[in-house]
C-alpha cells in the first residue's frame, strides 16, 4: 500500500475507528507503523500513544496490542505511567487486551498498579469486565486493591457481575471482593449476578445466600450502557446485552 506520512496515518486510522468501518485497513495502517516507525524517539513515540489507544479500541484478541506494548516499552523517552487519550495508561490497555506474562512485564517495569483513568476505574476494573481470569490474578497478586472504587461507586466485582464471568467472580470474591458495595444505581454485585441464573447458581453452591437478593434488570441496563457508551468499546453491543438480559429474566419466570 501508498505510504502515508504518520500524521495522515494516525488521522486516518483514528477516522476509520470512530465510523466503525474498514477494519481490515486499520490493520495494514498499524502494520505498516510497526514495520518502519519513524526514526525520532519523540515523534516515534507520540504515535505509539495514539495507535496504542486505538489498537485497544480495535482489536479484541491483543494481537498489535502487544506489540505497541513492546515498541512503546523500547522507546528511551517513554514513562510507563504516563497518560494516554482518555486518562488511561499502558497498563489499563493491556488489562483487556494482553495477557497476565505482559501485566507481570509492565508491573515489573513500574507500571502504577492501581493508576486510575478517566473514568476512575483501575486496569483490574477493566479486566473483571472482560472476563480477563488470568489478569485479574496477575494484578491481584501485583498488588492491585482489590476493592477500588470508580467514579460511578463500582467495584472490579460489579463489574465481573455485569461481565457474567463466573470465574472471575469466584476469584475477587476470594480476594475479598466485597459483595455488599453499591453503586451509583443503588446496587450490590450480587444485585447483577442475581440476573443470571447460572452466576446464582454458582454462587449459591458456593455458600453465598442469593434467596433474598433482588435482581436489577434495569438497572444493569442502564450500567452496561455507561460502561459501552464511555469506552466506546465494541467487545459486546447493546443490542446483544438486553438480549441476554431479557433471555435471563424470561427463564426465570419460567
Amino acid at each position: 500500500m501508498k505510504k502515508l506520512p504518520m500524521p495522515k496515518m494516525s488521522q486516518y486510522l483514528v477516522g476509520y475507528i470512530m465510523n466503525k468501518e474498514t477494519i481490515e485497513l486499520c490493520y495494514k495502517f498499524i502494520e505498516a507503523f510497526l514495520d518502519d516507525p519513524p526514526q525520532n524517539a519523540n515523534e516515534r513515540l507520540q504515535r505509539e500513544r495514539t495507535l496504542l489507544h486505538s489498537a485497544t479500541q480495535l482489536s479484541d484478541d491483543g494481537k498489535f496490542c502487544n506489540k505497541f506494548i513492546e515498541a512503546f516499552l523500547g522507546n528511551p523517552l517513554r514513562n510507563i505511567n504516563e497518560r494516554l487519550i482518555g486518562g488511561s495508561t499502558v497498563l489499563h490497555s493491556a488489562a483487556q487486551l494482553s495477557d497476565a506474562g505482559m501485566i507481570r512485564l509492565l508491573i515489573e517495569e513500574g507500571a502504577s498498579i492501581n493508576a486510575r483513568d478517566g473514568n476512575g476505574e483501575t486496569a483490574l476494573h477493566l479486566a473483571a469486565f472482560l472476563e480477563k481470569v488470568e489478569n485479574v490474578e496477575a494484578l491481584l497478586k501485583g498488588g492491585a486493591e482489590v476493592n477500588a472504587i470508580s467514579d460511578n461507586g463500582a467495584v472490579p466485582l460489579h463489574l465481573a457481575c455485569l461481565g457474567v464471568g463466573i470465574k472471575t467472580i469466584e476469584v475477587l470474591i476470594n480476594a475479598g471482593g466485597n459483595m455488599e458495595a453499591i453503586d451509583k444505581f443503588g446496587c450490590s454485585p450480587l444485585n447483577y449476578a442475581k440476573i443470571y441464573p447460572k452466576v446464582t447458581s454458582h454462587l449459591e453452591k458456593k455458600g453465598v445466600n442469593m434467596r433474598d437478593v433482588p435482581p436489577m434488570y434495569g438497572k444493569a441496563n442502564e450500567a452496561v450502557k455507561e460502561i459501552m457508551e464511555r469506552r466506546g468499546t465494541k467487545v459486546v453491543s447493546l443490542d446483544e446485552i438486553e438480549e441476554i438480559l431479557l433471555s435471563e429474566k424470561t427463564s426465570q419466570k419460567g
